[in-house]
Order: structure tokens, then C-alpha cells, then sequence
């Protein structure tokens, strides 16, 4: 299972869109780090937490399976970890966008704007 995934860090926009640090949520990186049971090693969730040494800290999130009820897989909360590590990255991106005048991204940032 794949451990410390990484969200690039906070950037800004030239051209006005509020990037990360405007947004209201915790600036990136985030990381996604698989949590192992102490003991034997097994799969037990994922953290997504910012980075350690930087001006935040704590967790964004913990993704937890329910592959024992037959329901969300020990992969599928692997990948659900990764794209949440990924989303300020990802938002930084549809930011650019934005401000590069795509419509579809400007929509995308209101909505992130919106749900505030």
C-alpha cells in the first residue's frame, strides 16, 4: 500500500482568483499516509494530514474502509486518501484556469466558493 502522498504546495494567481490561502481551507500540501495496526502491520485507514514542519497542523481527514461489511474497499480508501491529498493541488490548477478565463473552471471555483 502506498504511504506519504503529496499535494504540491499553495500557490497564487496573477490574475485575481483567489488561490489556496484565499479559499478559507487549509493551504497544501496534504499528505495521505496509510495507518497500520502497531502490531500486526494490517491495514487499519488513512490519514490525510498537512505537512508536519509547516504552519498548520492536524488532520484533514481519515478514510476508513468498510471492506468488512462489504462496502468501501481497502483500495478504494486508498484512492479516496489520494484525491482528497490532491485537492489543493487540484484546485490550485482549476484556479489558473479561472483566472486564464475558462468559464468552466470559474464555475468550478464559484461553487468552491459557494459551498463557504
Amino acid at each position: 500500500m502506498a504511504s506519504d502522498i503529496q499535494s504540491k504546495p499553495d500557490e497564487t494567481s496573477p490574475a485575481g482568483v483567489r488561490t489556496q490561502a484565499g479559499q478559507g481551507f487549509t493551504p497544501g500540501p496534504w499528505f495521505a499516509t496509510c495507518v497500520a495496526d502497531p502490531e500486526t502491520g494490517a491495514f487499519r485507514w488513512f490519514d490525510v494530514d498537512v505537512a508536519p514542519t509547516g504552519k498548520y497542523r492536524g488532520q484533514i481527514a481519515y478514510v476508513h474502509s468498510a471492506e468488512h461489511i462489504n462496502g468501501v474497499t481497502n483500495s478504494e480508501c486508498e484512492a479516496n486518501a489520494r484525491l482528497i491529498a490532491a485537492s489543493p493541488t487540484m484546485f490550485s490548477y482549476i484556479a489558473k484556469r479561472a483566472a486564464a478565463g475558462d468559464e468552466e473552471a470559474r464555475t468550478i471555483v464559484e461553487a468552491v466558493n459557494a459551498s463557504r
